[in-house]
């Protein structure tokens, strides 16, 4: 069983740094608790190092254990069709030459979006579905077609490993948040391989495939996958004439700021003894909310009023942080780098998008 060390040994200065600015990333010391080399460098036995070697190595914590009915369940979507094939040829990490009974189809993967040609980590990434899945008789469920007519399935080889799983947990791809943006467990695998800063989120500013697609005039796939058991559209009524009451209006997308009274707050000591970080990673599932437009606008939770310290900073469930002393916060792998820049910093003016209005808390770290 692979061993959470590498995360438990984060030192007292790497915690309190983190703790300072949670009210901003909301689960950087409950959730990110990203592992700088500097700390992963200098621990504090050799026990613990060689902890955080066997962690290193083997960085795929959640797929142990993770079933092959677990995995479909995760798409929410019936299986179109399944059947078994053979994997011909690789085109690109997510994209695969499949041979079915003498003839050959590219079947792109679900739920994952590889490094397109040219970007870091393309060839890794065909060099290891290559390594692990060329030649291979595997089981095919295919859910979806995509806007490029391809087929959109997971992908299984004898031992029940789905290459798209596989993918997300190395770092070798993308949870693909567009087309499969309910499925938890990619969620979560993505969330580990940016916490442990595996294969491309090595490097904190990696473009994600489908902005390089849009930097570079590219076409973008789309899917659409048919939820099990969606409910169907009641039945049309007649309109009722409403009751007489008070009316409100409540501004969508207000450009104006409110800012809110001082917060006072004390991070205790020892914090880190207490936080589970992969039980908070699959619990509240930080991602980057999007405008309609697809521009990011900052990072949000479920339940994110939950998460230690959270409520005491003054979120509820639904805020979006959106900026921190004035620093935009748009991505995850940005996120994990922030906070050597806030090191020794207690007060902080954190901008949260509330119900469509844009709100500044100020706080004071004690």
């Amino acid at each position: 069983m692979l061993k959470m060390n590498l995360h438990n040994n984060v030192t007292r200065r790497s915690v309190m740094n983190l703790a300072r600015i949670i009210a901003i990333l909301s689960i950087s010391v409950a959730v990110g608790m990203p592992v700088s080399a500097e700390t992963a460098a200098e621990p504090d036995s050799a026990s613990e190092s060689s902890d955080a070697a066997e962690t290193a190595e083997t960085p795929v914590l959640l797929l142990a254990g993770m079933t092959v009915d677990a995995m479909l369940k995760s798409v929410n979507a019936p299986s179109r069709e399944t059947y078994r094939g053979v994997v011909a040829d690789i085109i690109t990490g997510d994209m695969l030459i499949m041979e079915r009974n003498g003839a050959t189809m590219k079947v792109r993967l679900y739920g994952v979006d590889c490094p397109e040609p040219g970007q870091p980590f393309h060839e890794e990434a065909k060099q290891y579905v290559s390594e692990k899945f060329k030649g291979q008789t595997v089981n095919v469920s295919v859910f979806a077609i995509d806007s490029q007519q391809n087929p959109v399935a997971l992908v299984f080889n004898t031992n029940g490993e789905s290459l798209s799983h596989l993918l997300v947990a190395e770092g070798m791809g993308w949870w693909d948040r567009r087309n499969a943006s309910k499925d938890a467990l990619l969620r979560r695998l993505n969330a580990e391989a940016i916490t442990n800063g595996v294969g491309l989120y090595s490097d904190a500013t990696a473009l994600a495939p489908w902005d390089y697609r849009d930097s570079r005039g590219m076409a973008q796939f789309t899917y659409t996958l048919v939820e099990e058991n969606a409910p169907q559209p009641p039945p049309a009524r007649a309109p009722e004439k409403p009751a007489q009451q008070e009316t409100r209006s409540i501004s969508a997308k207000g450009t104006m700021t409110e800012n809110l009274p001082r917060r006072q707050v004390s991070i205790p000591k020892g914090v880190e003894k207490d936080i589970n970080v992969m039980d908070l990673m699959g619990k509240h599932q930080p991602y980057i909310a999007e405008d309609d437009a697809g521009n990011p606008l900052g990072l949000t939770a479920t339940n994110i009023s939950q998460i230690p310290f959270a409520a005491e900073f003054g979120l509820r469930d639904g805020d979006i942080i959106s900026n921190v002393n004035g620093i935009p916060v748009q991505s995850i792998p940005q996120i994990m780098q922030m906070a050597p820049q806030f090191e020794g910093v207690k007060q902080f003016n954190v901008e949260i998008i509330r119900n469509g209005q844009r709100t500044t808390i100020p706080i004071t770290i004690n």
